[in-house]
């Protein structure tokens, strides 16, 4: 236990699978050292791209079986699966070479049998069940195929160790840039087929604006979500599975799977086409604002965010399907709560996220540029007591809370920061009763916007620490954040870079921005599959009575050019595995709010 404790406090867990797993994913690591005659900490450190595609490898297996992974000594599995920051992944790697440079052998027990004991290695018969269930699930293991093999080799045959295994590794574990498997021929093609099927795109946006669908009124909701599915029946098909989930103070989630045609990908999971069909716009908004067409300017109630988003989607995979060229498996996923903060939806979404290879959010873009990055959003509420007095003949008596809580909105503003992206504002200040009265209650709301997960956890611990000014009186912060940080990811800047490649073959420049406002795709790319987001409609006006589109980004070819490139052949193969991270570590429990 002594030994154990120089590594850090014991902690005693039955979760003995995770354990498991984890060993197994530091064993491969090891393993790989053992193709080389080098202290194993200097060859982790120097092919960190290979042992981080290696163990990931692992993890994506255990991930698909729902495997909980647990750290050991200096190993933390979590930064290693596929889709983590890279940021916290290299700390990882500092934190666990700086823990094996601490022990008295600084070579392996594999590289011993292969070097010294000359023996057969035992370490891939420990890897024939990770085999076994990646096969099942159709997931790649070709750097652990590469590492046994290297093994098996230098049984008998230590002099032939080369650290230049590992650079194949290193070169194994860097995809090529995903190859567009449209010509421009067939580009042309999805152009015209477009142009020609403007006005069906335009008059399935008016049917879909005349259907009311604001997130309070549940009645109206479930009517547009009837209205929803005999659309896209009419339009796409008979799905091969439909599953409409119940949500009692919300409206239903509508998910609906259509499989893959002529594809030769590997990786068969499907592409998330994920959207809402709620609005924030009352029930009886129609009657004095209708569904306007005004030459190319088309305005309604949530032609914007994002009724338009979803015809596009729906059209560009019938123009796919109508030209007969491939596309992948997709699932379309509807949910009615997204503007009240999709609570109701939330693990829903990532839920299915996790079981698909990437998601295309169609959502508004930003000035037609796609959103690669997102701020996370907290809500909270600072509760001051104090005690009530006469102010004017006992001045003293009383401990005034919103003199405490001026005092706390004075030190909230210093955590501000603005290089970082960090903002932070107290929108709605409310206390006492009178003004001859001491305030004996005051509460002051926040909205805290974060770009990144270490201002997220700099910000929560510094809320958390807040101790009154006057001791007199109590202190209070409530709520927590209500979306993660949307980071681009490496998964996400390679959609991104798909998407920019495409739309250039179809004579369309495609910027990407990061945006303020957060959306579902935050939860996505939180738990670690990559995200497309801000592909639907190029106009403004979002939540305003300006909201606007227009006629001509119907015809839009880049929507279409950008499923074709996901959906067909190898073009996706090459992007990170999803992922799943831990969202409990995050409290998602504040007051909802929806967000471009």
């Amino acid at each position: 236990m002594a030994h154990r404790h120089s590594w850090g406090p014991a902690v005693a867990s039955d979760n003995v699978e995770g354990y498991l797993w984890a060993k197994a994913g530091f064993g491969a690591m090891l393993a790989a050292t053992a193709l080389a005659d080098a202290p194993m900490a200097d060859l982790i450190d120097r092919h960190r791209p290979a042992m981080a595609a290696l163990s990931g490898e692992i993890f994506a297996v255990s991930d698909r079986l729902g495997v909980t992974l647990e750290a050991f000594d200096a190993f933390e599995p979590h930064p290693f699966r596929r889709g983590t920051d890279p940021a916290a992944r290299n700390a990882a790697f500092d934190r666990l070479t700086a823990g094996l440079r601490t022990q008295t052998k600084d070579r392996s027990g594999i590289w011993r049998d292969l070097a010294v004991r000359h023996r057969p290695v035992e370490a891939p018969t420990h890897y024939t069940e990770v085999f076994h269930h990646a096969a099942r699930e159709g997931l790649p293991t070709t750097l652990l195929h590469t590492v046994v093999t290297g093994l098996r080799q230098l049984e008998g045959a230590a002099q032939d160790m080369s650290e230049s295994r590992l650079d194949e590794l290193d070169r194994l574990a860097q995809p090529p840039a995903p190859s567009l498997p449209l010509d421009s021929e067939q580009a042309e093609a999805v152009r015209q087929w477009l142009d020609a099927h403007r006005e069906d795109m335009v008059a399935d946006l008016a049917d879909y604006t005349s259907q009311g669908s604001a997130s309070d009124d549940l009645a109206a909701l479930d009517t547009c979500l009837g209205w929803l599915r005999d659309w896209l029946d009419r339009r796409l098909g008979t799905p091969d599975a439909e599953e409409t989930l119940a949500r009692e103070e919300a409206g239903d989630i509508l998910v609906r799977r259509y499989p893959a045609r002529d594809t030769t990908t590997e990786d068969h999971r499907p592409v998330l086409l994920l959207g809402h069909y709620d609005t924030v716009w009352p029930t009886g908004t129609l009657d004095t604002w209708p569904f306007r067409r005004d030459g190319d300017h088309i305005s309604g109630p949530g032609v914007f965010d994002m009724k338009a988003g979803l015809v596009q989607a729906v059209w560009a995979l019938r123009a796919l399907d109508s030209l007969d060229l491939p596309r992948p498996a997709c699932t379309v996923m509807l949910n009615g709560d997204e503007e009240t903060g999709s609570l109701a939806s939330r693990d829903a979404i990532v839920d299915e996220a996790g079981d698909s290879r990437l998601a295309m959010v169609f959502e508004a873009a930003a000035d037609g540029a796609v959103k690669t990055a997102r701020k996370g959003v907290g809500l909270f509420t600072v509760t001051v007591t104090g005690t009530e007095a006469h102010a004017g003949l006992d001045p003293t008596a009383g401990a005034g809370a919103v003199d405490e809580l001026a005092h706390q909105i004075l030190r909230l503003t210093d955590l501000r920061a603005p290089d970082a992206g960090t903002s932070l504002n107290v929108g709605v200040v409310e206390g006492g009763t009178r003004s001859n009265v001491t305030a004996g209650h005051a509460v002051g709301r926040i909205d805290a916007r974060v770009a990144t997960a270490a201002e997220q956890k700099r910000l929560g611990e510094a809320l958390a620490a807040v101790r009154p000014v006057d001791p007199r009186t109590r202190v209070a912060v409530t709520g927590g954040w209500n979306r993660p940080v949307f980071e681009r990811t490496e998964g996400v800047a390679a959609l991104a870079d798909l998407a920019r490649r495409c739309a250039a073959l179809l004579g369309h420049d495609l910027p990407e921005a990061s945006v303020g406002g957060a959306g579902d795709g935050n939860f996505v790319v939180a738990q670690g599959t990559p995200v497309l987001d801000g592909i639907g409609a190029v106009g403004s006006g979002a939540h305003a009575r300006s909201e606007n589109t227009s006629v001509e980004g119907h015809g839009h070819p880049c929507g279409a050019g950008r499923h074709r490139a996901d959906g067909a052949g190898k073009a996706m193969n090459p992007l990170p595995r999803a992922t799943r991270q831990d969202l409990n570590r995050v409290p998602y429990n504040s007051p909802a709010t929806g967000e471009k």
